[in-house]
């Protein structure tokens, strides 16, 4: 009878230290959401003709065509959505420099201009084209420092009051004999030959704003048409056995008591950003490790049941999302699904073109 007795007790122990094991095994991984990234295939799509003669004359935003691939279109878009976006601002600082009369309302004024991230790329399209003109200088008259960074070739006007960041590549010949005039033109603060200069920038700035705001509207209900989403993660297993994450999963989009679905796929990421790769099988992670993920859609969103619905709410104040996928263990509790909390469904900059997808 004792016998009987310790056996049982035995036994019973046995299952208590394994239920103990199992369910340390049982604990959630540590999942930390990142960003939301938009991705595209490369295929080639057409644009109507009436919208690639509003671009005809377009010097930033130009290389529309009928017949385009979406990277191409995407870089198109994404110069005209620069323009919707920075446009006024720039036009203003412009506007702010050929009205200032002083040389320290000048001086000001020009380091404004030239601090804007849009201007700087326009200008330097405008130089390596040899669209602008320049009045007669000597270069005795440079009164500031301008130096060049030998690694990226960013450019830097070192001004009484502050300093500047100008151009990229200008270590480079080719680029430098271009936009050198400019930049010396610049170093002499002559207050009338560097208005001389912008003058002709601002008209033909103003002339590409007009032409990317007449049309964005138009291309960015193209972009949304060939747009996929990428809800970036990162995952640590927190459990002392490993774990596997399966390969497909589905993306909640949430706005109210409204939810939709989308069918999402892993990729593996190992800077959390757009260099992914597609996983063809669930994704193993062992005890303690981390692993930077993307959920892709399937497909092009506007292309799935309630594409419309949820390209809609992309924009929306309250929209959110979550994530869900199985997780395979070892044990007597092998699978279970896990769902992320919700996150904001807000649009984000971010994007990628995805030759995998």
């Amino acid at each position: 009878m004792e016998t009987l007795i310790q056996t049982g007790i035995t036994i019973i122990a046995g299952f208590i230290g394994y239920g103990i094991r199992e369910y340390q095994n049982k604990i959630k991984p540590f999942v930390t959401f990142q960003k939301i990234l938009h991705a595209k295939k490369n295929d080639i799509i057409s644009i109507p003709s009436h919208y690639v003669n509003a671009l005809k004359n377009a010097i930033y935003c130009k290389g529309l065509k009928e017949e385009i691939r979406i990277n191409n279109f995407d870089e198109v878009w994404d110069r005209c959505d620069d323009f919707k976006r920075f446009g006024l601002e720039t036009i203003q600082d412009l506007t702010k420099l050929m009205d200032a009369d002083d040389n320290s309302e000048f001086s000001d004024a020009l380091s404004e201009c030239l601090k804007g991230r849009l201007l700087d790329k326009f200008i330097m399209v405008l130089l390596v084209n040899d669209l602008l003109d320049f009045k007669d200088y000597d270069e005795k008259d440079i009164t500031v420092e301008f130096t060049i960074e030998k690694d990226n070739g960013v450019g830097f006007f070192h001004f009484p009051r502050n300093g500047v960041g100008f151009g990229r590549a200008l270590n480079h010949p080719a680029i430098w004999i271009h936009v050198k005039p400019f930049v010396e033109t610049i170093l002499t603060l002559d207050m009338e030959k560097i208005k001389y200069i912008f003058q002709k920038i601002k008209l033909l700035f103003q002339e590409e704003y007009n032409r990317a705001v007449s049309i964005y509207n138009d291309l960015s209900k193209i972009n949304d048409q060939y747009d996929m989403y990428g809800f970036a993660y990162n995952i640590t297993n927190l459990s002392s056995k490993p774990i596997a994450i399966n390969n497909s999963g589905k993306a909640i989009v949430k706005l109210g008591k409204n939810k939709y679905p989308l069918d999402v796929r892993l990729a593996s990421s190992p800077s959390g950003d757009e260099d992914s790769k597609d996983i063809d099988y669930p994704l193993s992670i062992k005890s303690g490790e981390s692993r930077n993920v993307i959920w892709f859609t399937n497909d092009y969103v506007a292309k799935t049941k309630y594409g419309d619905e949820i390209i809609n709410i992309h924009d929306k104040k309250n929209s959110l999302f979550r994530v869900e996928f199985k997780i395979f263990k070892i044990g007597l509790l092998k699978r279970f699904t896990y769902q992320t909390p919700y996150f904001n469904f807000q649009k984000h900059k971010e994007k990628t073109t995805d030759n995998k997808v």
